[in-house]
């Protein structure tokens, strides 16, 4: 099982993913899940601008809490609402929206925002991991209530930094090491 999904997980790619981030945010965050069409659990790069955990940690393991920002295809959402996986009576109050223009990079806003205008809809919800109380919620922006809620069975997260900051457990990136340096010289 082991070699099977390393061989099917691409989990060379997902690793050079996290070490570009590591490199360029000060963390890569890798994110295993189960992929039931295959029965395998699979690992993925995030976006470590999309996740947001305890900034008092000073290592991971201390940890509380992940919440992580996704984007899902209206379809999706649907499909999630239909089958019992959100609650009908939260989701109800929600509409989707196009792609939202902060989330765009700021090179691309223009090109990716025509592009992406009347492609699909899409829904933001917030993916909460909180360990203190094991246990998992997905929140749509403003609600009061959680779409989703579940008992925590194991932490999805992986945090990878090459330097430590000395404050937290976010690192800092190879750029925050020498730019400094750079601004001096370039004076």
């Amino acid at each position: 099982v082991v070699n099977l999904s390393m061989d099917t997980g691409h989990y060379r790619r997902e690793l050079g993913t996290a070490t570009f981030n590591a490199v360029m945010y000060g963390r890569g965050v890798g994110k295993t899940v189960w992929d039931a069409a295959r029965d395998l659990p699979v690992t993925r790069s995030v976006d470590p601008r999309n996740l947001f955990f305890d900034l008092v940690a000073q290592r991971p393991e201390d940890i509380r809490y992940w919440i992580e920002l996704t984007l899902i295809s209206e379809r999706e959402f649907l499909k999630r609402v239909e089958s019992g996986q959100y609650d009908r009576a939260v989701a109800a109050d929600y509409k989707a929206d196009t792609y939202p223009r902060w989330m765009l990079p700021d090179d691309q806003q223009e090109w990716v925002e025509e592009k992406l205008k009347n492609f699909q809809k899409w829904h933001i919800v917030y993916e909460c991991y909180d360990l203190e109380d094991s246990k998992v919620y997905h929140f749509c922006p403003d609600a009061d209530k959680p779409l989703f809620e579940d008992t925590l069975l194991y932490l999805p997260y992986d945090l990878l930094t090459l330097n430590p900051n000395g404050e937290d457990c976010r690192g800092l990136s190879e750029i925050g090491l020498i730019l400094p340096n750079q601004e001096e010289y370039n004076l």
